[in-house]
């Protein structure tokens, strides 16, 4: 299941970086760190670790922030979490996934959400 969670970091990494143009616009060298995730439910899928990996990948090659291993030199920190999701149905999996951007002192900048189904009886995610 590494794919649904590729799939949600990179909606939501779109959507943080469309949103926080100003930022990263107006001073150069911001530097974010990526926190490791939080897995709400013992029982989701395995592969959150890969969404985080190519989160931080794409961050890096987006020429926005700064992206760094060191939590002290961060001037934002990015926090993701993944609990399930109860759909209307409950017949279909979901899982919600979500990306928040926290300054030094602690403040939420934004959060952002994404929904992620399983299709059916198969094994994709949308």
């Amino acid at each position: 299941m590494p794919e649904a969670y590729k799939l949600a970091a990179n909606r939501t990494l779109n959507r943080m970086l469309r949103d926080t143009s100003s930022l990263y616009q107006s001073r150069h060298n911001l530097k974010i760190y990526v926190r490791n995730p939080i897995v709400k439910s013992s029982d989701l899928p395995a592969g959150i670790e890969t969404g985080i990996k190519t989160l931080k990948r794409n961050l890096a090659n987006s020429y926005t922030f700064s992206v760094t291993d060191n939590s002290a030199d961060a001037d934002y920190y990015l926090a993701t979490e993944a609990d399930w999701f109860d759909t209307p149905s409950k017949n279909v999996p979901a899982i919600k996934y979500t990306t928040s951007l926290i300054d030094r002192k602690g403040n939420k900048v934004n959060e952002w959400v994404e929904i992620i189904k399983q299709t059916g009886n198969s094994k994709i995610w949308l």
